[in-house]
């Protein structure tokens, strides 16, 4: 793909200071454009996300299915980018297990005993939890109620009368943004999409639709790289 078929990214995406100066970060850069920025390869990176997908998959086949929890350290993943690493690990729906010891603990998606296990988070955390894992493109309605303690009609409910946007409307932006981010990675690294998606949780026939509906069936054209745009200012760093 040429250079004239990348979407530009205009000098004024960013946050403007005081002082007229524009900070821009990769989340404007992933927001902008409408990709999952955490999902690229971007050269500045500490860890490839790819890779990082890769080694929370092959762990996670080899897991009992009688492991409650697991660490990082145990799953591979190193001590950098963790804003990004967190977004990974929660797309295979590693929720927290245990926070207050050291090494922190996350729990096994495909633990046998995981339903019943499972404490429902606190009805005055639901926002704050719901910030965390809603543009997650991985959990679906069921998932949610079921961290929540309620059935799939209250969390719809509970969506509702808050300020968010309603579940249909979050997962059609999820399943948008996902699609464009598997196409503009196939696009930067030359791997198909099936060897992309391949270790993620999703359905390939799914991936297919999604792209055939947001990139194919759009006028959306996926970035450059954002290191190769010389007017960028990195003042909030990769990994925020």
């Amino acid at each position: 793909m040429s250079t004239q078929q990348f979407a530009e990214t205009p000098k004024t995406v960013g946050s403007r200071d005081d002082t007229g100066h524009i900070e821009f970060s990769i989340r404007d850069w992933g927001d902008y454009h409408d990709v999952y920025e955490w999902l690229l390869p971007t050269k500045n990176r500490k860890q490839n996300p790819l890779r990082v997908v890769e080694t929370i998959h092959d762990h996670l086949k080899t897991t009992w299915d009688t492991q409650e929890t697991v660490t990082k350290k145990q799953i591979g993943i190193q001590k950098k980018g963790q804003s990004v690493t967190h977004r990974l690990m929660r797309m295979f729906r590693l929720t927290e297990f245990d926070v207050e010891t050291r090494p922190f603990r996350y729990r096994v998606p495909d633990y046998q005993h995981y339903e019943a296990r499972t404490v429902p988070v606190d009805a005055d955390d639901r926002a704050e939890w719901w910030d965390e894992w809603r543009y997650i493109p991985t959990i679906d309605t069921e998932w949610v109620a079921h961290h929540w303690g309620i059935n799939q009609n209250n969390t719809r409910k509970w969506l509702a009368r808050s300020d968010y946007p309603r579940i249909g409307k979050q997962w059609a932006r999820n399943r948008r943004r996902f699609a464009r981010t598997m196409h503009t990675a196939r696009v930067w690294t030359g791997d198909g999409v099936a060897s992309l998606i391949e270790p993620m949780p999703v359905r390939k026939t799914n991936v297919y639709d999604w792209i055939q509906q947001y990139v194919t069936d759009s006028e959306w054209k996926p970035p450059q790289r954002p290191k190769d745009l010389p007017w960028h200012t990195y003042a909030r760093g990769f990994d925020e």
